[in-house]
């Protein structure tokens, strides 16, 4: 008999699987805390002490999980990280083409990698920033541009939520590109999601690379998650969780909002 510990009690194969967990332990654009490369340790050893049960409704979460690892990512290299990525994630659907892939990041960079090969129709992305700059601080490709690039290489629908910080510039390019700051009654298409922490109040996520004042709820994240999911979403992550101590409140909250999300599917 084998006495080990994983992130899910009961793990299938990628085959079996309706779920898989993938980590991207990169942090080489981060400016201000490069602290998320342990963002996916920190998730998955919170993800140990959460049940998959979600209370107000009553309703366990039964879906089947694979955990894929981490990508071997290449630390200060976006470009070779972002092949990886996108080969990690071909690959896996190549074995399951109906999988749901479920990313721990990992800056929010990762996101781009990970869209540029479902290719959605429409981007949901929960941020504190609008992360539209066309380049920061002279880098074309980083946390703070990756939807910029996501919008303009996919020519898809972008609604963030959460948004509370944005330049002269960013609003324009908002403007520009049609952004929608408000959750539309219906989605159009395939959809992606992406939840970066800091679109919480610092209050309940103060370990992430930029925390905003004035942030959603949990509830609000959840009851929004809900909504979002009633649409054909096909892929989900969860960003920017900075921290190198195991136990924090943000990444027990990343771990949270995971169990949410699959507990619409």
């Amino acid at each position: 008999m084998l006495h080990v510990s994983k992130s899910f009690t009961t793990e299938y194969a990628l085959n079996e699987a309706d779920v898989c967990v993938v980590g991207v332990p990169f942090d080489s654009t981060a400016i201000a805390h490069p602290l998320q490369r342990y963002g996916p340790t920190l998730i998955r050893a919170a993800l140990k002490n959460v049940n998959f049960y979600i209370s107000e409704k009553k309703k366990s979460v039964s879906v089947h999980i694979h955990d894929a690892g981490d990508v071997d990512v290449a630390p200060g290299s976006f470009e070779e990280t972002d092949m990886r990525v996108r080969d990690t994630i071909r690959s896996l659907r190549e074995q399951n083409p109906k999988i749901f892939p479920v990313i721990l990041g990992g800056e929010h960079s990762v996101s781009l990698s990970v869209v540029r090969e479902l290719k959605p129709k429409t981007i949901v992305s929960f941020d504190a920033h609008t992360d539209l700059s066309e380049s920061y601080e002279g880098v074309a490709y980083s946390h703070a541009t990756w939807l910029y690039h996501a919008a303009r290489e996919l020519g898809c629908n972008v609604v963030l939520l959460g948004v509370r910080d944005w330049t002269k510039e960013q609003e324009a390019t908002m403007k520009k590109l049609g952004v929608a700051t408000k959750l539309p009654k219906k989605l159009e298409g395939t959809v992606y999601v992406t939840v970066d922490v800091d679109v919480f109040d610092p209050a309940y996520a103060p370990e992430t690379g930029f925390p905003e004042p004035g942030g959603l709820s949990p509830q609000e994240v959840f009851t929004l998650l809900d909504k979002i999911f009633k649409n054909n979403v096909i892929g989900f992550d969860i960003a920017e969780v900075a921290s190198d101590r195991l136990g924090g409140v943000t990444a027990n909250l990343a771990a949270r909002t995971i169990v949410r999300a699959l507990g619409n599917l």
